[in-house]
């Protein structure tokens, strides 16, 4: 999950030629500021991995405020 998401940001930000169909890439884009979405989609993901034991590097998450609910998908 945490790779994918990285690589969803980098398809917002026009940094890689994959991943630009990928469902969270599609999703994410509705929002107001995606990138800004796709981080405050990585801060619970990295707690989570933390809490499970494992490591993911925190610095990689860029800090800011985005206090919108973002939709999941269902099914």
């Amino acid at each position: 999950m945490w790779r994918e998401v990285l690589l969803v940001r980098a398809g917002l930000q026009n940094l890689t030629s994959g991943y630009l169909h990928h469902p969270q890439l599609v999703r994410l884009k509705t929002q107001a500021d995606p990138t800004s979405a796709v981080n405050a989609y990585l801060q619970p993901v990295y707690e989570e991995a933390n809490r499970r034991g494992y490591y993911f590097n925190a610095n990689k998450i860029i800090p800011g405020n985005y206090d919108t609910l973002i939709p999941v998908a269902v099914g």
